[in-house]
């Protein structure tokens, strides 16, 4: 799974990679009546409603499993006979109403919109776990120049993670979130906007889109009747927000032969980096691309971090780490001189254990990772070091028997589980690591790896016996 996107492909800021498959599932959020209160009070402040039971109603239905009666007759009571805190928010004589926005959740509905309005759609491609999507959607509530731009098109709402989206995404893919893509009552694309960084510059985006709303296939002759790299590279993007990255490899190594900047040399390696399972690029044709990278570095923020970042990646999928150098010591000698490199324990922990081998050092990184993402995930990552190294084997066991118990995904606490289990067996504790394996059964049953590990520890019993 290619995880990492350079700059000149989308914009550096607002995006989030979108991968064919998720791996790592954010832990459940607990849900207590306080937070019900606050968000149903919360609902009626922020939209200046007059009618409060409106929200109520609204709110009712989706957190209705958390409420409970005398809760319930508690908020209800405070929403009737206090309406003078509510009217607090709306100043007098203030007649201004919220521009509305036409929402549409159905691809098929949202067409049949636009054809009836003779409008266009503007269909916001996002995930619920993508940042720059949640900064989007709360600019969309409280920004009234941005809810009065996109009034006057079709808004369409397409979770990319969810099994109603895949007709969509069949004929609009995208590789990041989020992505704006504007078309016709027809379907057919008039342009995108990629990435969300805030409110001014999308605007300015969506003005620049709706003053030119030409279909791709004009954009691209277009493009294509440019002989200049600035021609090339907007093909090559093109096709890359699509996931035709074959064809965007083509056309960003012609961009690079008619004078591009040296930064998009990191555009064609991820390009060709998403061919090697597919089997169109290969590893020798990423490390030319990446030495020219080296010989002409060009003059852009944190160079060297995203080179590295890429040829990380190739080095993962060849099995060969001598493709992670020079890249790894040029990207900590860049980030020591920016004083990034202390809050970069992603690249500290590579760089102790890759190129220092001090593993007592590359330990303390993915310790330190726990400071940024304390997760499940996270924790049996170190911990798993922790243990293959026999590196911080106390702590490990203390990181790991307070994860064991956060909520998250099953499979995710029984990995975790079965880490401790090899700390405490490390210990001569097999009584318990038998346990803890019986506990990892009970929460991924599909697993055999479990069950062996369940066969390992009795046999390791019976023979003390």
């Amino acid at each position: 799974m290619i995880s990492n996107i350079p700059a000149g492909l989308d914009p550096p800021l607002g995006t989030s990679i979108l991968p064919d498959t998720i791996s790592e599932a954010q832990p459940k959020r607990q849900i207590n009546i306080l937070e019900v209160k606050i968000h149903l009070l919360d609902s009626v402040w922020g939209n200046g409603l007059s009618n409060p039971i409106i929200v109520f109603n609204f709110e009712l239905k989706k957190w209705r499993a958390a409420i409970k009666p005398l809760h319930l007759f508690i908020i209800v009571l405070i929403l009737l006979v206090s309406p003078s805190i509510f009217a607090e928010n709306t100043p007098s004589g203030d007649t201004t109403t919220t521009p509305s926005i036409n929402y549409q959740e159905s691809f098929d509905r949202a067409l049949a919109e636009a054809l009836s309005r003779e409008t266009f759609v503007m269909a916001d491609a996002f995930t619920t776990w993508c940042g720059p999507c949640k900064v989007f959607q709360r600019d969309l509530e409280n920004n009234t120049a941005l809810r009065d731009m996109l009034s006057d098109v079709v808004f369409l709402s397409i979770d990319m993670e969810d099994s109603t989206s895949a007709a969509f995404s069949k004929e609009h893919p995208v590789s990041s979130v989020p992505q704006f893509i504007l078309m016709d009552a027809n379907g057919v694309e008039h342009g995108r906007i990629v990435g969300y960084a805030d409110a001014e510059s999308f605007q300015k985006n969506f003005k620049e889109l709706m003053a030119d709303p030409i279909t791709d296939e004009q954009r691209l002759a277009r493009s294509a009747a440019d002989e200049s790299w600035e021609g090339q590279t907007a093909l090559a993007r093109h096709f890359a927000q699509r996931k035709e990255y074959e064809q965007a490899a083509s056309h960003f190594a012609g961009a690079l032969e008619r004078g591009a900047p040296g930064e998009q040399r990191l555009d064609l390696i991820w390009a060709y980096l998403t061919g090697l399972d597919d089997g169109w690029s290969n590893v020798e044709q990423i490390r030319q691309v990446a030495e020219a990278a080296v010989a002409q570095p060009a003059d852009t923020e944190r160079y060297w971090y995203r080179l590295y970042s890429l040829m990380k990646q190739v080095a993962d999928h060849a099995k060969d780490d001598s493709l992670r150098h020079p890249y790894l010591e040029k990207a900590v000698e860049e980030e020591r001189a920016s004083g990034n490199l202390a809050n970069n324990p992603w690249l500290r922990f590579d760089y102790a254990h890759y190129h220092l081998k001090d593993h007592l050092a590359a330990a303390q990184a993915k310790r330190d990772v726990l400071e940024f993402q304390d997760n499940v995930w996270s924790r049996n990552l170190y911990c798993w070091y922790c243990f293959e190294n026999r590196v911080q084997l106390a702590e490990a066991e203390e990181v790991a028997r307070e994860g064991v118990v956060m909520e998250a995904l099953p499979a995710h606490v029984a990995m975790l589980m079965d880490t401790l289990a090899e700390l405490v067996f490390l210990k001569g504790e097999t009584a318990e690591a038998l346990q803890l394996v019986e506990d990892c059964i009970e929460l991924d049953p599909e697993n055999k790896y479990y069950r062996d590990q369940q066969v390992r520890f009795q046999g390791i019993l019976s023979n003390k016996d």
